[in-house]
This record gives structure tokens, sequence and C-alpha cells, in this order.
């Protein structure tokens, strides 16, 4: 069955991200990520001894042995090692092993793409997706099982096929997918006349939608090309077929090799599955596909079925798998090496644990596979049918990766390197985590994060208003009037795409106010936007020029916000979520897509009072946990001006709500749309109360130098137990009383809690408050007060240490509290707070 199915983007929608949102240019291209599943130090003995030679990843000079525990256990060496089997006990599964790799969280086994709180976390498919990069998945084993779902997926089981399957064509960011799970045909390639199996591919109907004549419609709006005939594969390998989108599902029930007809304990290559392609072929097509991809590509291949075969302890079929896993390896360094160059190109070869605790003797001692002779079976014994603890070898090949993964060494386990020195004495004993790859796979994609704080100039603007082109009551140049007197840098109008366009109207369109003679600025930056304006949220698009806004109107009118960010992108547009958790009006009901680029959690109209509690904080809060790297923003979204006011209603809403009011401020390398638009993506954002009010900028040491290089929005990677210092400083506070003296003072641990949970005395704090120069400082960690100061008499600095979590991702961020300029409306709107800062990041994704 062969189906080429359309590769045109629905509505026009890009089908690659370019522009904005490509990778930076001194970042690598290419990042391929091999897991021998189940493989351990004994199985690369045994492959190596049985075939006489070295596979080609042993010669890469990046060597470690790797941690794969789950969240529920923990490796010491010392322990591990005293007593044989010790391994056995608590080990990881694929899926909590994927989702390591994939999320850089442990997470407990079962479980694919959530942090052991059952959140969904940003996974590494998502990561390169957002930085502009083809992603996709192969594997000799069900394409929907536990190691490529833990790539892409997230769901509470692994066991959950169809679900996953679903998920990973409907819902995910992949271009190639790959591997088995057929459900018209057995393991020997012969066709399934009954008790056909079609979960591993998302269900009967799912099936069908993807091999009838149109293909299966992906997120992005293209369509899948489905392929399951051997030739297909070998000619998209060779680089003679165009297939788009790849679905390629061939032709075995569960496994390429492994699961086929024959003694199992036995190398036997004469009996082979003939309907199948290799697991060099189909890595190699996958890479043809994605190779499209001028940004480059995040590709994972699995040996699935190494581990199949280890846990029912086959001899023969293991090295059969592990030798097609190591033929496809160089078949990529091959790739590589013609193609591209090891400077934009990471290739990662690893295992996701250790299966059936392979040692050389049939005694419960740790000796190691032996050797005899090429052809004939090593000495090698399996003590077990389930996963093992031990480390697992780690090879790395790419320029800088082994000096970045040297810097998050845990430790050192003397036991593994002398073990296993008279076979490859490049292992040190130098242990990494598995968590640790994530990281790596996400600075090499990203590049080096060197801290931006000294490289740029803060400017401050407006994101969202109107005028008369929607349901504002000012004309143009009376809107931009009111945004130069308040000395804004930049500032956009954002007209409500359903006041301007017909619901009917097919296209193309493009907004009014984008023409109007009047928008034009010699002082403020200007800025192109539309607000998407639906029933289920709206959400502001902003540009440096016009862009045909067609496809977010398509979007608009079919409810689709995933179609309008994938629009606005295609456009080089930011996409923001407005007023997420409003209480008037428009709170945001859809999904909260990965690409999303911005959240506005601070706007005039909508929330009242502007407190935590009752803001879109905890909105925001949700997102950033998830390891989206969503900048904050702020918009007043004013629609009255006063002279232009004429009812009472009217009058009250221009006298309460104004342009800046709240204002965003963004560090930018220099006042244009490019750095402006630049900069709020990357999350150097800080918002105040009004333009000239008091302003926080939070920055931190990242080496103990002295110099607070990292700004908010930077992302530190750092290893565990590592302190960093942190600075916060209030900028253009309240001037002092004359008899003011400095003081900071820190909250109790006592109060604080009380404060989070809001049992603290409020009169009590509201009154430590009164002053005019006096503030509480906050500071959250992971979403949570960490810390908090009281701050008077002129003080406008606080400075605090703090250790990030051990595993996993930190953020922290700041808020400023104080005394309403107006007491009556502005604690009635507004509540106390004054300022808020975006995060700095520790160990985070790229964006």
């Amino acid at each position: 069955m062969r189906i080429l199915g359309k590769q045109g983007c629905f509505w026009g929608i890009a089908c690659l991200v370019i522009g904005l949102f490509a990778p930076p240019a001194s970042a690598a291209k290419h990042v391929i990520l091999m897991i021998s599943d189940g493989q351990g130090m004994g199985t690369v003995m045994a492959t190596d001894f049985y075939n006489g030679n070295r596979a080609v990843y042993e010669s890469f000079e990046g060597k470690y042995a790797m941690t794969t525990y789950s969240a529920l256990g923990t490796y010491e060496p010392e322990l591990g090692w005293r007593l044989f089997g010790s391994h056995l006990l608590n080990p990881t599964d694929s899926a909590a092993a994927a989702t390591a790799m994939a999320i850089g969280v442990k997470t407990y086994p079962g479980m694919l793409g959530k942090s052991p709180l059952f959140m969904d976390m940003k996974n590494m498919v998502e990561t390169a997706s957002t930085q502009g990069l083809a992603t996709g998945v192969v594997t000799s084993v069900e394409v929907s099982h536990a190691t490529p779902a833990g790539m892409v997926a997230h769901n509470i089981s692994r066991n959950n096929y169809e679900q996953i399957a679903a998920q990973m064509i409907y819902d995910s960011d992949l271009d190639v997918i790959m591997g088995a799970g057929h459900p018209m045909f057995d393991n020997n390639g012969n066709p399934r006349l009954q008790e056909r199996e079609y979960r591993y591919v998302g269900g009967e109907e799912v099936f069908e939608d993807l091999t009838d004549s149109d293909g299966a419609r992906a997120k992005d709006g293209r369509y899948w090309s489905f392929m399951d005939e051997r030739a297909d594969f070998e000619a998209l390998a060779q680089g003679t077929l165009s297939a788009g989108k790849v679905f390629g599902l061939a032709r075995a029930a569960t496994t390429l090799q492994q699961g086929r007809e024959g003694n199992p304990q036995v190398v036997n290559e004469s009996n082979r599955n003939p309907s199948v392609p290799s697991l060099s072929d189909m890595t190699l097509g996958a890479i043809q596909a994605l190779s499209d991809d001028p940004d480059g590509f995040f590709l994972m291949v699995e040996g699935g079925a190494v581990d199949w075969a280890n846990h029912s302890n086959e001899k023969g079929r293991m090295i059969e798998e592990q030798s097609a896993f190591n033929a496809a390896v160089s078949e990529v360094v091959a790739w590589v090496e013609e193609n591209s160059n090891w400077e934009e190109t990471l290739l990662i070869v690893t295992a996701d644990h250790e299966c059936g605790y392979l040692w050389g003797t049939d005694e419960r001692a740790f000796v190691p596979v032996g050797d005899n002779g090429a052809g004939n079976l090593p000495a090698m014994v399996f003590h077990a049918d389930t996963h093992s603890n031990v480390p697992v070898p780690c090879y790395v090949k790419g320029t800088g990766a082994g000096p970045f993964l040297d810097g998050l060494v845990d430790g050192t386990d003397p036991f593994f390197a002398e073990l296993f020195s008279g076979f490859d004495p490049g292992f040190s004993g130098a242990f990494i985590d598995n968590t640790d790859l994530f990281l790596l796979m996400s600075r090499w994609l990203e590049g080096e994060d060197e801290g931006t704080n000294g490289a740029g100039h803060w400017f401050k603007g407006d994101l969202h208003a109107h005028s008369l082109h929607s349901d504002g009551n000012a004309p143009v140049a009376a809107v931009l009037n009111s945004a130069e007197h308040k000395e804004l840098d930049f500032f956009v109008l954002t007209e409500h795409d359903t006041d301007m366009f017909d619901s009917e109207d097919p296209g193309p369109v493009m907004p009014t106010h984008w023409d109007d003679p009047d928008y034009t600025s010699e002082e403020t930056v200007l800025l192109y936007g539309v607000e998407w304006t639906t029933g289920k949220g709206h959400a502001n698009a902003w540009a440096t020029a016009p862009f045909d806004y067609t496809p977010l109107w398509h979007a608009n009118t079919g409810l689709d916000a995933v179609a309008a960010v994938y629009g606005a992108h295609d456009g080089d547009a930011l996409f923001s979520i407005n007023h997420p958790s409003a209480i008037f009006c428009c709170p945001w009901e859809y999904d909260v897509d990965n690409a999303v680029d911005t959240i506005e959690i601070w706007n005039s109209m909508y929330r009242i009072p502007n407190l935590n509690g009752w803001s879109s904080h905890p909105f925001w809060d949700a997102e950033l946990l998830k390891g989206r790297r969503m900048t904050g923003v702020g918009g007043s979204d004013t629609h009255k001006l006063a002279e232009y006011a004429s009812d009472p209603f009217a009058k009250i809403e221009a006298a309460l709500f104004g342009h800046g009011n709240p204002t965003t401020w963004v560090y930018a390398e220099e006042k244009t749309g490019d750095a402006i638009l630049r900069s709020l993506k990357n999350g150097h954002v800080s918002l105040s109360y009004a333009p000239d009010a008091e302003r926080l900028d939070l920055v931190a040491d990242r080496d103990g130098d002295g110099y607070f290089e990292t700004l908010m929005g930077d992302n530190l990677i750092q290893t565990p137990g590592r302190e960093l210092s942190f600075q916060i400083d209030i900028r253009n506070p309240a001037p002092p009383g004359w008899f003011a003296v400095p003081r900071v003072k820190e909250l109790t641990p006592e109060n604080l809690v009380k404060l989070a949970a809001g049992e603290v005395d409020l009169p009590a704090l509201l009154g430590l408050l009164a002053g005019k120069d006096t503030y509480l400082v906050g500071v959250l960690k992971n979403g949570i007060p960490h810390r908090a100061w009281i701050v008077s008499g002129g003080a406008t600095r606080v400075t605090f240490d703090d250790v990030p979590a051990s595993r996993g991702r930190t953020y922290y961020r700041a808020e400023l509290m104080g005394t309403p300029d107006l007491l009556l409306f502005q604690r009635l709107l507004y509540g106390r707070v004054k300022a808020v800062t975006n995060p700095i990041y520790v160990n985070f994704p790229a964006r």
C-alpha cells in the first residue's frame, strides 16, 4: 500500500517556521539521538565479539557512563556493585527513561511526557519544533511504543497506544514517523486476515484516515504521506522518492525482525522477514525527508527490539538487533561526514536502560561478557528478564558536546570503569544522568547563553490598544498622540478582526488600520498588530511589517487557535494570548499550544483587582511549569480617550484606563521593531504599572565572579547543588522622606508561609506599605512564594542566594507591591501590584 497524500499547507499556513523563529546562527542544525533500547555494556561487547569488529560509535571521544533511574530511584555506585543483583531493585522502564531524555525531568515508570506531579512537560520534539526544526522518530518496534512515544506524547500510561498514536498523528509537531505495528501483517510479513490489531496506529478509524486518498491531516495543516512498501522506504533512503510528511509503517505486527519465526538463540540472517525495510533504510529515509527543512532537524532512532530480545533472553536475536542498530549508526555517521559536519550536527548514541543483567558467567559475579571469536556466540549469561539500574554507555560526537557534558558530570563510578577497562579504557567512570541529554540537545539547538545583561537598553511601550477602526472611540491620530505624550518607545494598535472583516469573506483580508495614513510616528516605533477575537478567547499578533492576515481570519471563523498560531508565525508575527483569566470578558478557553510566544499577564480592562489570586499569573505559571518559556507581557487594552467620550460610562472608562497602564519594558539592542520583537520573544521583559512608575530588574551571577550577567529571559545550565546569586533593583522608586533611613527587612519563614497561604495579618502588612517609599519585594520560585522583603527609606536593592532544584527545571521571578498613587481608584482596580518581572530560568528547554 502506498498513499502519497496532500502536501500543501492548510489555509496558507507555512510548512516551515522561519525568520524570527529560526535558531540562532551559531546553533547547530541537526540533533540525532540513537537509542538501543535495553542495551548495556554486555550487549555492546557481545555484538562486537560476534561480529569481530567494533561499532563506529566506540571511536567517539565523548564516552560516559549514564544513570537511568526513575523518579522513584537513585544511584549509588558503592551500593550497586556491593552485592550481585542489587541493580535489579526498583529499575526504570522505557517510558520513564525516554521521558527523562525528552524533557529533562525524572518521572514514574509507565508515564510519558509528564512530571511526577502529572503535569505535561515540554519535550524534545516540541523544543526542536519551536526552534524551527523538522522532527521525526524511527523505531524497529511499534510506532507508538514507549521510547518514540516518550519523545513526543503526554500520557498517564504507556499502554494507551490508541491515544498515543492519535496524538502523534494529529496533535504533535512530528514530520516523520516510522516503525512497525502494522495491523494488516504478522511478524513474518504475511497478510493478516483475522485478529487485526489497530491500536498501535490509533485505532481502525485513524488507520483508514491515514491510508485513504487524502491522508490524515496533521496539526500543521499538512497531510501525512503513508507508505508501507519496502521499495518505497528504500527509494526514500536513496533520495529518489520525495514524500513530504512521512508516515512509514513497516509490514510487521510488532518488530521488524526480532519477532519472526526461527530459533532466537542463534544468529540467522537467512530467514528474515523480506517485506520490511532495515533500520538503516528507515533512518536514512527519515533523514532525507527531514533534510528538506533548511533550518535542520531533530531525529530519534530506536533499536527497540534489542530490549525485546533481552527480556526473552534471546542471545541470537539480541546480537542481530544490536548489529542492525550499529549499522544504522554507521549510516548516520557517513551521512554527517558527507552532507553535514560535526560543528552543526550532534549525535548521541546510548540506551534507555540495561535489560537482562547480562554478564559473562552463570555464577552470580560481575564478570564481563567473554570473547569466543568472531562468528561464535560469546560467553554470556542473562541473569534476569527485566531491567536493571546498571549504568549504560553513552557516546557523543559533536564539537563542544564533550566539554558541555563534562560540566554536568554527577560523580565517578570506579567499579564501572574497572570492570570494562580491558574492553574500552575510554570510560573513566565519570557518569552523567539521562536527564543531562535533554540539556545537551536543547542547548545545542539554542546556542550558548552567555547572559544578556549589559548588551542592550530598556525601551517602554504598550502592546494592546484600539481606535475607531474597531471598538475604540478615537481616531488613529489621537491615539498615537496619546502614546507619544506618554513618551512610549514602541506602540501597536490591535484592532479586533471581527470589527474589520465579514465572516463570509474568503479573503485575502488586510487590517484597515495598517493603511490609515495617520498610523505613522517619528518618535515611536510602530508595530503592526491585530486582536484575534473569538468567543473562546482573544490573542494579539504583532509584526514589524504588514502581513497576510487571511490565515488568522480563517482560523477565527473555524475557532482553530493552533491554525492562528501557525498563521501568525507564517507572517513573522508573534502570537500572544490576551487576558487569559479575564473576569468580565473573554478568558482563554482553548488549549495552549506549545508554539504560543507570549501571554498577557497584566491587562487593565478585564481583571479587577490585579492581585495574583485574581490575575493571569496562575495561568502563566502553569505554562512555565511545563517548561514553556512564554514571555509575560502587559497591555492597557485602552479603548476610550477622554476628549472623545460622549457618555458617562465612556468618560469613566477613559479616566480609569490609559495608554501605558501597564507598561511593557523590553531590554533590546536597539530601538527597532525587529529588536523589540526579538526581545519580547526571548523574555527580556519587565512590567510596570505606568511608564513613569517603579520597575523591577532581576539579574543573576551564574559563575560567582561578582558580575550579574544573567537577565530575565536568560536560561542557565547548572549542575546539581550549585548556588546562584541574585540581585533585584527597584528602578524609579518614590523619593524617601527627609529623615528616612534605608532599610531592607526580610519576612520570616513563618510570615512568608502565611503570606503564601493568604493568612498573613493583612492590615498590619498594608500598614507597613502605607508609606510611598515602602515596598514589598517578593520572589517566586517555580510559581511559589520563596523570599520576601520589606524595603523602605530609600533602599532599592535586594540580594539573595539560592540553590535550584537538583533535577529538573527551576525559574525565579519577582513582584513589587506598594501603595497605589490614587488610593480609591487604583486600590480598587489594580490592588497594590506595582511591577512584575519575567523569570530567570535554570535548566529549561530552548524556546
